[in-house]
């Protein structure tokens, strides 16, 4: 990749140059051409294309420099605590702590899952996938026997928060 990218801006680079001479020699003879003005404007869009891949490329290697730390069940539940306090009101647990609550529920070999029980009774399951911090939530309202997807997150966005 790197040596394609290399190329690009050399060529974008030798192209607009080119652009550039021409234009200043068709100048000097006194012509009003268009070609010299759509070359140096190739090169400058062959330069711009390459600065969109590095930036591109850059942010992709950086996620894949930092790979995640295996996740344990206290990060889980660190995790989605942090999130919950982000997301939802805990104004009413301040006079009432036992209404709302996180838990820790069933582990299985690829996730965990952690349980939050807002004051108006409905559970959010949050799925956190052990490996990726990929995490899927489900909400369920036990009184109305409804259960829906809820949305995704990626739980090491609310770590160490």
């Amino acid at each position: 990749m790197k040596t394609f990218l290399f190329i690009l801006i050399l060529t974008g680079f030798a192209v607009y140059l080119a652009g550039a001479a021409w234009y200043y020699i068709d100048k000097k003879k006194g012509g009003h051409r268009k070609a010299p003005m759509l070359l140096r404007a190739a090169g400058a869009l062959l330069m711009a294309t390459y600065f969109i891949l590095v930036i591109i490329t850059s942010r992709r290697s950086d996620r894949t420099a930092a790979a995640p730390r295996p996740l344990t069940a206290e990060m889980a539940y660190e995790g989605v605590s942090n999130y919950c306090h982000e997301a939802f009101d805990w104004s009413v647990a301040e006079t009432n702590p036992d209404i709302m609550s996180l838990t820790m529920g069933e582990e299985t070999p690829a996730e965990y899952q952690v349980i939050f029980r807002s004051y108006t009774g409905a559970l959010t399951t949050f799925h956190v996938d052990k490996t990726t911090g990929a995490t899927r939530l489900e909400e369920n309202v036990p009184a109305l026997d409804l259960r829906n997807p809820a949305g995704t997150l990626d739980l090491y966005d609310y770590l160490d928060k």
